[in-house]
């Protein structure tokens, strides 16, 4: 009766604060105000904002703060009278990769007109906006296309403000981030568990019977295909909210629509992080069925391109110089996931059989417990100093000065991302002091499942940082903001 209430205290305690841990963390996502944060500001135009014109334009042209993408970018120019004037489609500008051009295709008269735009980077933040300009009557047709200032041959710069494509909609964004990397953590760990863990735990205490060491792998394995049901829907979810924020609320989302995301930047990373989905499933449905542990392989091919996405679909994506930027955020999210996913399938997946069901197969839970974290020890190690340093060195690439910390929102997220992040570092380090050599017994294993549920606990939070962080624009450049400035009129 013993044994059996400690099941049901360790059992339950872990899930317990993981769910007040969840709710306080989707609460802080959803609460944070996060209408105000566009991505891709308009810089400039041609025809500048508020212009008058004594030339007929045949083009307009627009540069960003960031890389527009073809495929999300929409232009309309409305006439005086309201109706649509006939444009071309969006062309890159040959030298300079921030801007794009649309060619007029029917002349204009005099009056004033209306360009409205909505576009998004490659990390799929929309954004979109309008302006004017007038056309005078004594106006003349220009005699070619090329013919208008380029940037920096004295033609003014004229800020036009921007805002979020579907504001309401980012707070619900980000909480489905969260989940998202929730569910991340816990595929990866699952895999790093069953195929680092439990073998060196297995080694360091001895032969494990195969049906033990078959009970724990399928309590991993578990875990990972629920979190692969929750990344199926989260997936699904951001796929459909990013049709409707960057291609607009007035085209409905069909086949052609989602052929275009898909043809991006943006669609391209999704696509990786599907099919990481579906090749992980493949693997654990053969762990399942054909009792092949080769599916673990298979498995861990897929939660490793599950890992890459993220950094293909967020800033990442479009912080300069990009190769470098991926990289970073492709070990940033590996390593955090190897290390918090570990933990979470140690505390979720294999102590609670440890104590429960496998007790009865004269298992000893002790010493067992023990050495499963002996053996992830030395992972989470390697895996924190990864992500320490990765992150930052991204935070060096995506902020101008130190103190944008401080002056942007993006800075005060993350250092409150930095704040949880060295509050699970010293949670981990009292873990390894204090308790590690303390293992052996029932005892001690109780007291690391608190431990380790505060941790994770934790680590939730910094989660949600980072859900709000990657729906959050990065501060530009001093000469960037120079440019920003509006003109006084």
């Amino acid at each position: 009766m013993q044994t059996n209430r400690l099941v049901t205290r360790n059992g339950r305690a872990p899930r317990l604060t993981w769910l007040r841990a969840g709710a306080v963390s989707t609460i802080a996502v959803l609460c944070w105000p996060l209408v105000l944060y566009a991505h891709a500001h308009l810089r400039r135009s041609e025809p500048a904002a508020h212009e008058r014109l004594g030339k007929i334009p045949t083009v307009i042209r627009l540069w960003f703060t960031e890389r527009p993408e073809l495929g999300f970018t929409k232009v309309r120019l409305r006439a005086p009278d309201s109706s649509e004037i006939v444009l071309g489609n969006p062309a890159r500008l040959s030298d300079d990769p921030m801007g794009l051009s649309v060619p007029i295709s029917s002349p204009l008269t005099a009056g004033t007109y209306t360009v409205l735009w909505r576009t998004a980077a490659a990390d799929g933040h929309a954004t979109s906006g309008s302006f004017s300009f007038e056309v005078v009557d004594e106006a003349v047709a220009t005699p070619a296309a090329d013919t208008m200032a380029r940037p920096g041959a004295g033609h003014a710069l004229v800020h036009v403000d921007s805002t979020p494509s579907t504001s309401p909609s980012m707070n619900v964004s980000a909480a489905t981030r969260w989940l998202e990397f929730m569910a991340m953590l816990a595929v990866v760990g699952a895999v790093v568990f069953r195929l680092v863990v439990l073998p060196r735990a297995t080694r360091a205490i001895g032969a494990l019977t195969t049906e033990a060491s078959v009970e724990v792998a399928a309590s991993a394995r578990r875990l990972a295909q629920s979190a692969l049901v929750l990344l199926v829907l989260t997936a699904l979810s951001r796929l459909y909210a990013e049709a409707r924020m960057v291609l607009g609320p007035d085209r409905p989302v069909d086949g052609a629509v989602l052929r275009t995301l898909l043809g991006t930047s943006w669609g391209m990373g999704w696509c990786v992080g599907a099919a990481g989905v579906v090749l992980a499933a493949i693997g654990f449905m053969l762990v399942r069925r054909a009792r092949a542990e080769a599916g673990w392989v298979i498995a861990a091919f897929g939660a490793a391109a599950i890992g890459i996405a993220p950094a293909l679909t967020g800033h990442a994506s479009t912080t300069q110089p990009v190769p470098l930027s991926i990289v970073l955020d492709i070990a940033h999210v590996l390593a955090a996931s190897a290390w918090l996913g570990t933990l979470l399938a140690l505390l979720f997946a294999a102590f609670p059989l440890v104590r429960g069901r496998l007790a009865s197969m004269e298992v000893q839970p002790g010493p067992l417990v023990a050495a499963l974290v002996r053996a992830f020890h030395p992972i989470a190690l390697t895996c924190a100093a990864v992500v320490i340093a990765t992150g930052l060195v991204a935070a060096w690439m995506r902020l101008p000065t130190i103190a944008s910390l401080v002056d942007s929102i993006y800075g005060r997220i993350l250092l409150l991302k930095l704040a949880f992040v060295a509050l699970v570092v010293v949670l981990g380090a009292l873990n390894w002091r204090r308790m590690l050599p303390r293992l052996g017994d029932e005892h001690a294993a109780r007291r690391l499942t608190r431990t380790a549920s505060a941790e994770l606990t934790v680590a939730a939070l910094v989660l949600a940082a980072t859900a709000l962080l990657v729906s959050t624009s990065p501060p530009e450049p001093a000469d960037r903001i120079a440019i920003h400035q509006p003109e006084q009129r």
